[in-house]
């Protein structure tokens, strides 16, 4: 990788840009602007390199491309499983995916390998925070006539669990329950937890890795120490009849007092699924042989040995197979209300291709109903073009409802899901007949068919709500045979005001197309596309520049400093240290130096050291603080550290020589005011010793303020 050089000119009229040229070098020029800059501070005030590695002490054991433990690539793809149904247990697929979590643990999240913006950030914590605190309203609020009959009694003394199911770096964790605690002012009234909180949630994962990294993490210990967060070591699909959290309490049919909430981001397209074309002459299943160009490695001691499972799913090429497979017919499933009774589930069973699950074996006869226009329209059927269609069916997914709902119903609770993820919302969008598309970001993902994920709802006895867009990220809310819309109206409502108007994929979509197509916003557009992410602290790392350059602006009101200093309060809030690169501490420290608050900015200048790792740069810049509140010895020790980690960085060195400077004209100053006071001349004054010297400095403060003022006023356009 070259190495970047940066260098800069000093000016007060506007804070430096920094133009790249196709060679990768940079050039530093001020461009004039209409804008007055209060000041230089931000001028001087510096940026980290944008491709610099060394933001942190921390060392990945993920490397694609490594001399000393190199993958062997093969020009041919190698077979590593010949054809096998993509469903079955056995399929090499599903053991690479789990593996891959298994060995870099948090590091497909730190290292930015698995996609997350969408599925965590502030803005969806919200959007779920209001669902869960008003269906926790209308639990504990009164006694629930469930819709199998059955009474269901809360307990005011027992909390609801969150279960987030492949909660990977914990992010999204953690701005939920700050989004909950937001919220604590509609908890529900009677509730009598000694923390005043009715919820707890549970970070659950298949990887032990991110177990371990949650208990550490500084957002997430204190939410463990306080007792409002758990930890489960959790595989969906294979959940028993019980769960153990890591306090030891385990959640079963006897100690599970109220509902459980499962939440699920980015986890079905993960699980296992199966692929089956409908066509009218019949149901085909699809099967996979899997090859890879990446199958071995060299490793440090120079000996061949089996690739990694990123390295494997890197290089993998897919072959598909479908073969016709007899469903039997079922006459009844000509009508959709003869769906739910025992001899059409006796039927479906005879020939399922899901063992005896009647519900999963009713999905085939279903989709081919579909195609062929066996029976009338309906609420399924409506606006049905398809003449044939590829299917995947979530198998994975539907275990882990299908297994939390047995857990629920055995303790006589009733289970709320909240799923987001990419996926076919009806039965046209998976009209015609082709390969399943798989997609590879360290780990693999297909898409989900949330069709399929309607008529599990409704054959199961419960209702799922779904948003209305088409196109990317989908949330939808699952209910189970024990909960119907109009049990719980108002949680309805409250996932139905964002799902069917302005909900997280369209967030999503214009935080990216306003970054990437406003040519120049400026701060206040900056500070409404913050707040309108709930002050997502990502999305103001992405609108860091707009900031940091406008908010020294004469123009710029004290009104709208003060809005932007109550969206810094809550981006900070929202932070969550996971990437080092993305130091939202270091950029809105630069922002509280442009607002002249430099202790604020000092402050946070460790956070970044503490989040991030040491770095030349935010030594420096603290220094810079140090200068400007006159506290001139912190600020000399402040650019020998970053000298110290990058003893080439010319600009510290020049700063540490100017603040030398300034400690040296004090001294002359004292010097000077003690010849006034005493009567003396300069030599005797030089033989004071350390202490008088000290205590002149402190008497004579307002003269050497006075002194400094001047200085300061000297250097208002100030060029190095």
């Amino acid at each position: 990788m070259s190495q970047v050089v940066r260098m800069y000119i000093y000016i007060h009229i506007k804070p430096i840009t920094h133009k790249k040229k196709q060679t990768n070098t940079y050039i530093h020029t001020a461009v004039a602007s209409g804008d007055k800059i209060m000041g230089n501070v931000l001028d001087c005030a510096a940026d980290k390199p944008e491709n610099e590695d060394n933001f942190s002490t921390r060392t990945t054991n993920i490397s694609f491309d490594n001399d000393s433990d190199a993958v062997l690539q093969s020009e041919d793809p190698v077979v590593i499983q010949e054809l096998t149904r993509l469903s079955s247990p056995k399929n090499v697929l599903w053991d690479l995916q789990k593996n891959f979590y298994k060995d870099v643990g948090e590091e497909a999240w730190t290292q930015g390998i698995v996609p997350n913006f969408v599925s965590s950030n502030a803005f969806i914590a919200k959007c779920y925070a209001k669902v869960i605190v008003e269906f926790a309203n209308e639990w504990f609020s009164k006694s629930i006539t469930m819709e199998d009959g059955s009474v269901c009694e809360p307990d005011l003394n027992e909390p609801i669990y969150i279960l987030e199911i492949g909660s990977g770096s914990g992010k999204l964790a953690y701005l939920l329950m700050n989004q909950i605690m937001k919220l604590c002012r509609f908890f529900p009234r009677d509730h009598k937890d000694e923390q005043g909180v009715p919820f707890r949630i549970i970070v659950s994962d298949v990887a032990r890795r991110n177990l371990e990294y949650w208990f550490t993490h500084s957002k997430l210990k204190p939410l463990f120490d306080q007792g409002l967060l758990e930890a489960a070591l959790i595989d969906g699909e294979v959940i028993g009849d019980e769960i153990t959290l890591s306090s030891g309490k385990v959640l079963s049919k006897s100690t599970l007092k109220n509902p459980i909430i499962c939440v699920a981001n980015y986890v079905f397209n993960t699980l296992s699924h199966d692929a089956l074309q409908i066509q009218p002459d019949g149901v085909y299943v699809g099967s996979v042989r899997t090859k890879s160009t990446a199958t071995t490695r060299l490793n440090i001691n120079n000996e061949t040995v089996d690739a990694k499972p990123f390295e494997i799913i890197q290089g993998m090429k897919t072959e598909w197979s479908y073969k016709k497979v007899d469903i039997g017919f079922v006459e009844e499933s000509n009508s959709f209300l003869n769906r739910n009774n025992e001899e059409y589930d006796r039927k479906v069973n005879e020939k399922g291709l899901y063992g005896n699950d009647p519900i999963l074996n009713s999905l085939p006869h279903q989709y081919f109903d579909l195609v062929t226009g066996i029976y009338p329209k309906d609420n399924i059927r409506h606006l049905n073009t398809a003449e044939d269609a590829t299917i995947l069916i979530p198998i994975g997914g539907l275990k882990l409802l299908q297994n939390l709902t047995k857990i629920c119903d055995d303790a006589n609770v009733s289970l709320l899901s909240l799923i987001g993820d990419k996926g076919y919302s009806s039965f046209n969008d998976m009209a015609g007949l082709r390969n399943p598309h798989i997609a590879k970001h360290g780990s693999f993902s297909f898409m989900v068919n949330f069709h399929a994920l309607s008529m599990y709802a409704a054959k199961s006895g419960g209702f799922m709500l779904q948003g209305a867009n088409a196109d990317g990220f989908k949330c939808c809310l699952i209910g189970s045979n024990k909960l119907s819309v109009n049990k719980i109206p108002m949680t309805c409502l409250a996932f139905n005001e964002w799902a069917n108007g302005f909900g997280p994929e369209s967030f999503s979509t214009l935080q990216r197309c306003d970054r990437d197509e406003s040519i120049s916003p400026g701060l206040k557009h900056a500070i409404a596309m913050v707040r309108l992410a709930n002050n997502d602290a990502e999305v103001f790392h992405k609108f860091k520049s707009t900031v940091i350059d406008k908010v020294g602006a004469l123009k710029t009101s004290e009104s709208v400093r003060k809005d932007l200093r109550k969206t810094l309060k809550g981006v900070l809030e929202n932070y969550f240290p996971l990437q080092p690169k993305r130091d939202v501490s270091f950029e809105v420290a630069r922002v509280y130096m442009g607002l002249k608050d430099y202790r604020t900015s000092i402050r946070l200048f460790d956070a970044s050291t503490n989040y991030c790792g040491a770095h030349h740069v935010t030594y420096h810049n603290q220094g810079i603080c140090y200068f400007y509140l006159e506290d001139y010895d912190n600020a000399i020790t402040k650019f020998e550290e970053s000298l110290t980690l990058k003893d080439t960085y010319h600009e510290a060195r020049k700063w540490l020589e100017k603040a030398k400077l300034k400690v040296n004209e004090s001294a002359e100053n004292v010097v000077i005011e003690e010849d006034e006071m005493d009567g003396t001349d300069a030599n005797s004054s030089s033989n004071n010793d350390g202490g008088n010297y000290g205590i002149a400095v402190n008497n004579n403060r307002s003269n050497n303020n006075k002194v400094l003022n001047f200085n300061k006023k000297k250097s208002n356009i100030m060029v190095v």
